[in-house]
């Protein structure tokens, strides 16, 4: 059996619990020899990130130390112009020929895919796991492009997504986890300091917690070592 490798891209602005929950519950449905975090330096549809490029590599490797098979990738940080995934992918196929890749999106990323650079090559060198909302009836609804896309290449098992090393899509019920990186910033932006800002967390973000915009932050939804490394640097202050 071939090595199986995820991929999760992102601004990681900061990072979050529900990016590890993502990564952890994907490495264990997936069963992933590991999964790459690679943050993004020069976004193609999105903000410039809050954060500087070293920063933000360093709190994801804050986020996930201790935790088996998963490893921060920096490529994008080390690659000149817009960080597009096709040739993040590109690479990686071209660095592990004999590895199953899979991309990693949730749903509200995978339904913007029409819009990505060169979208249709994504599957000439990876599978794409997309971590989807299911409705009572269990179906998820998306452009005609995309459905055409999901009915061509579809698959609904593990065993039948690693038959090959690149090519399916697998859906996934998604992490139940309501938090984001703007919601963190948002948060941040208000504290008047860690120690009042936040109830002590617990490592690696166990569970889940409201998220109301403008309230004080949640202990669930950053690492302490993460939450002290943004207090070190001033990170998320209004300057």
């Amino acid at each position: 059996m071939s090595r199986r490798v995820g991929v999760l891209g992102g601004m990681f602005d900061p990072v979050h619990s529900g990016h590890v929950e993502v990564a952890l519950a994907v490495q264990s449905e997936l069963k992933l020899d590991e999964v790459r975090l690679v943050p993004c330096a020069i976004p193609n549809h999105k903000a410039s990130a809050s954060a500087g490029a070293m920063h933000r590599a360093n709190m994801l490797r804050l986020a996930i130390d201790g935790l088996p098979g998963l490893m921060v990738d920096e490529r994008e940080l080390q690659r000149k112009g817009t960080s597009y995934t096709v040739d993040t992918l590109a690479e990686m196929r071209a660095q592990f020929p004999a590895t199953s890749l899979v991309f990693i999106q949730g749903e509200d990323s995978f339904r913007t895919l029409p819009q990505w650079h060169h979208w249709r090559q994504l599957l000439e060198y990876a599978h794409i796991c997309v971590m989807s909302r299911r409705s009572e009836e269990g179906e998820v609804l998306y452009r005609p492009e995309l459905d055409a896309l999901l009915l061509e290449y579809g698959v609904d098992s593990v065993e039948t997504l690693f038959q090959a090393q690149q090519g399916y899509i697998l859906q996934l019920d998604e992490v139940d986890n309501p938090v984001s990186s703007t919601m963190l910033r948002e948060a941040l932006l208000q504290r008047p300091s860690l120690a009042n800002a936040v109830n002590k967390a617990d490592s690696h973000c166990a569970g889940s917690g409201t998220t109301t915009p403008g309230k004080a932050l949640d202990s669930s939804w950053l690492d302490s070592a993460v939450l002290s490394y943004i207090e070190q640097h001033a990170l998320y202050r209004e300057h």
